[in-house]
């Protein structure tokens, strides 16, 4: 008997520590949806935040249905994967939406970077042409010679 509760001990340890690792995840989802909602400000972390609330919920659900395993369970379990497919899929919608804001950001990153480029070429040559200064100017009083003739 004590051999067995000795090998038993080693699986008890490491099941305390994965409860107290999920202990930590779910005090973060503890507080009121409303109240975690109230205190984001970003859009896109609510609508995360929203998503991550419906995803523990549908799986509750399913794990809920699983443990029934009954003979009428059946239609619950269509039902629970049809929300769960709904749930995936705004989750979904929320990767291509932030995906699409971080490829928006980056474009304009691009073209600020373009600007600036082309504002120093521009700034870092001189104003005047420096062919203007090469023997090209009028002669007057050749001109004004010719002109007396």
């Amino acid at each position: 008997m004590s051999e067995e509760i000795k090998s038993i001990r080693p699986y008890i340890k490491q099941l305390d520590k994965r409860l107290a690792e999920l202990t930590e995840l779910v005090q973060d989802y503890a507080s009121p949806l409303e109240e975690t909602l109230v205190k984001e400000t970003d859009e896109l972390k609510r609508l995360k935040t929203t998503n991550n609330y419906a995803y523990i919920l549908a799986s509750l659900m399913f794990s809920y249905v699983k443990l029934l395993s009954g003979h009428d369970t059946q239609h619950l379990n269509e039902k629970v994967m049809v929300e769960l497919q709904r749930v995936r899929g705004y989750i979904e919608r929320t990767k291509k939406l932030e995906n699409k804001l971080k490829n928006k950001v980056s474009e304009q990153e691009l073209k600020q970077e373009t600007v600036k480029s082309q504002i120093r070429k521009t700034l870092g040559q001189p104003t005047i042409s420096k062919q203007n200064f090469k023997n090209k100017h009028i002669k007057f009083e050749e001109s004004s010679k010719v002109s007396k003739k």
